[in-house]
């Protein structure tokens, strides 16, 4: 008898699916992109789906009976596919089974971390101006004086794990270049710097009073940074300044 599950995916989850798949099917050689961004007329369009590992019901695709309803939801149970492949492997689970599903999954954070890295690499002020004119807020309120903190205390503070490190490492390479550009874009509108770390901190605010932490916070304030862009160059130059303002000021606990 099928028994009713819910699908209840937190914003902790829907935050690190995002962050550790791009928006892209996992699919081995898709290329489907699974978020529209928005733009001047239309809000943001989610064109892909969250599929289940093993089911969310007890007689769906792989299930698994001894699975309690949070773990059916949790993020190690998810990934996301374009709509496609997703009733294809719900269709054909013989061939399409939980441990070649969870290979998909490794194999897509992998291969988004390596477009990451190669792309952070390229990015330049452009993309830098992109990311931040759409983050600065309009309030110039005071703010503290930025000081350096030692970023691995405040990730252990934080409790950000591996999964966090390895985007923060990437982000690093180019804080140099986000300083410059703070510095030189500071220089001419004095007002900048507020407005940036103020929207910057007013995000952050928001989503730890809605009870994100950890890892799960560190991929919302990813996904805030990079402001819906899907293109590998804008995703790069958004982790980059979230690292530069985590590293630098009080975005994230001390």
């Amino acid at each position: 008898m099928s028994t009713h599950r819910n699908r209840n995916y937190t914003s902790a989850v829907r935050a690190l699916l995002w962050a550790h798949s791009g928006g892209l099917c996992a699919f081995p050689d898709c290329d489907v992109v699974c978020v529209l961004p928005a733009d001047d007329n239309d809000p943001a369009v989610t064109l892909g789906e969250i599929a289940h590992i093993e089911s969310l019901s007890d007689d769906g695709p792989r299930a698994n009976p001894n699975l309690t309803l949070e773990q059916r939801n949790s993020y190690d149970n998810l990934l996301i596919l374009c709509a496609t492949h997703h009733t294809l492997v719900d269709s054909r689970t013989n061939t399409y089974t939980v441990e070649l599903l969870r290979t998909w999954k490794s194999a897509q954070e992998e291969r988004h971390e390596q477009f990451l890295a190669a792309a952070m690499g390229h990015i330049t002020f452009a993309e830098l101006e992109q990311i931040t004119n759409a983050l600065v807020n309009a309030d110039d309120s005071p703010i503290s004086p930025i000081t350096v903190i030692p970023p691995q205390e405040k990730m252990i503070r934080n409790g950000l794990t591996e999964q966090s490190s390895r985007l923060f490492t990437m982000g690093l390479v180019q804080t140099q270049l986000v300083q410059r550009y703070v510095e030189t874009t500071g220089s001419v509108d004095r007002t900048f710097v507020g407005r940036l770390i103020t929207g910057f901190i007013t995000e952050y605010q928001q989503q730890n009073q809605a009870g994100l932490q950890g890892d799960a916070l560190f991929a919302e304030m990813f996904r805030f940074s990079v402001q819906g862009r899907t293109d590998l160059q804008h995703q790069s130059a958004g982790l980059a300044v979230l690292v530069y303002l985590f590293e630098r000021c009080e975005v994230f606990e001390r």
